[in-house]
């Protein structure tokens, strides 16, 4: 088989953290479709109101809801500053199982001061991609949050934003999306962005980890160590048992899994 070959058919590879990260977006996503409609039903009504503020209260009491004044024309920005909040979280955790999932997770060299993302690229040889440049301005969003002295560090509509504002324009999965935005006017299409962004990095990351077909057979070995008892009069169904191993747990296709079988047996 040809490097080329062997390339495309290892373009589906997966980490097992890759799948929890598709599930938790997928949950985060119809919560926050549901909460961005409650927001702009709140906003709309109170804006239309003749006293917002008396409109707010008079809700919160209804529902017996304690609710401070609240600035009703920023409620938006703020609700999707909690979105990005979240998915930064699950990129976070995607991250931390990337490194757990790794055969040499232990040994890459994530001590300096700069953040996961960076350090993890910079480990395996990553190469910047858009969607790394859009999760990486989201993380700033998500400082800025958190961190009021962080606020200061975000271009605002610099150049660097206007930037990226154009490449993100550029992408045909991505051009109809008011987005990204600076920190004060963050939308739910900021959210999209970010989740989309996350996914496809995600993706990307997985591919370029990918551990060596010698790597995957030893942990398939070690993984299936107990079935060998089991299937000694048998070494075809032991071969199929750990070629399932292998396709369900990196989503890769049988071709593939037969083929670092083939070197395990070598």
């Amino acid at each position: 088989m040809d490097a080329e070959q062997a390339i495309l058919e290892s373009m589906g590879f997966r980490f097992p953290c890759y799948r929890e990260l598709k599930h938790q977006l997928g949950e985060l996503d119809a919560l926050c479709e549901c909460i961005e409609l409650a927001t702009r039903d709140l906003v709309n009504r109170a804006s239309a109101a003749p006293d917002r503020h008396a409109y707010v209260a008079d809700l919160a009491k209804h529902l017996g809801i304690h609710v401070n004044r609240v600035d009703v024309p920023s409620l938006r920005p703020h609700v999707a500053r909690l979105y990005i909040l979240t998915v930064h979280q699950c990129l976070e955790d995607f991250l931390i199982g990337l490194r757990d999932e790794h055969p040499k997770g232990k040994e890459w060299d994530i001590d300096d001061n700069a953040d996961r993302l960076t350090k993890i690229a910079r480990t395996i040889g990553f190469e910047h991609t858009l969607a790394f440049d859009v999760c990486q301005y989201y993380r700033d969003i998500r400082n800025a949050t958190v961190h009021r002295s962080a606020r200061n560090r975000i271009g605002g509509d610099g150049p660097a934003l206007e930037a990226l504002r154009d490449r993100v324009a550029e992408n045909p999965a991505l051009w109809n999306l008011h987005a990204p935005n600076r920190y004060e006017a963050v939308s739910f299409d900021d959210f999209v962005l970010f989740t989309r962004s996350t996914k496809t990095l995600a993706e990307d990351l997985c591919k370029a980890a990918r551990p060596s077909d010698e790597e995957l057979a030893e942990i398939v070995e070690a993984k299936t160590v107990n079935l060998e008892s089991r299937f000694r009069k048998a070494p075809e169904r032991l071969a199929n048992a750990r070629s399932g191993f292998l396709q369900t747990t990196y989503s890769i296709s049988r071709q593939e899994a037969d083929r670092i079988l083939a070197g395990l047996l070598a």
